[in-house]
């Protein structure tokens, strides 16, 4: 495992506590930020799907979409598993306990080389020294002419102004109140 045991402790804990799915209401604005996920057909793997917010209205949307969720967090996923959209789309919907800062690890695992591969405020919760391999995982498993999509947090956005710890001195790594990382 790339990533620390000790932030996939703290994303649990995340989840855990926020297990309403409050904390990040359905991304249902994403296909007209991204218009490929307006269209049907795709095969999606989503690195750091948390509990559904982005595929769960990709497929619902999109009735021959199938998509890969992969998520640090057990408990991310438990909860993604116990929504109803996700019952509903179970068999175009296959989720995976992964470390996706193992770059192609995680590409080897998949069936098939997906059109589409979308990071929505992911990369800002890597290391900087891991996005990297993040990046050239989701790229190498994409198929040629795929789509490699994010969305994430900039340097000095809100959210950065209000975080307050700063990790090892590094004005662009942050360690939220609940133990995890954000990197702008």
């Amino acid at each position: 495992m790339i990533l620390t045991s000790d932030q996939e402790a703290a994303w649990d804990g995340f989840f855990r506590r926020n297990q309403s799915g409050l904390a990040y209401k359905d991304r249902k604005y994403l296909p007209l930020a991204f218009p490929q996920l307006a269209e049907d057909g795709h095969v999606l793997v989503e690195y750091g799907c948390g509990h559904g917010c982005s595929i769960l209205p990709i497929v619902e949307k999109n009735p021959t979409t199938r998509c890969v969720g992969c998520d640090l967090s057990h408990e991310a996923l438990r909860i993604f598993a116990t929504r109803p959209g996700y019952h509903e789309h179970q068999s175009r919907i296959r989720l995976l306990h992964r470390d996706a800062a193992q770059g192609s690890a995680l590409s080897a695992e998949l069936e098939e080389s997906p059109s589409l591969a979308l990071m929505t405020f992911f990369l800002s919760a890597v290391p900087p020294q891991h996005q990297r391999a993040c990046l050239d995982g989701a790229w190498e498993a994409l198929r040629p002419g795929g789509w490699l999509l994010f969305r994430d947090h900039g340097l000095y956005d809100k959210c950065m102004l209000r975080s307050s710890k700063r990790l090892h001195g590094d004005d662009d790594v942050h360690v939220r109140a609940d133990g995890t990382l954000a990197t702008y």
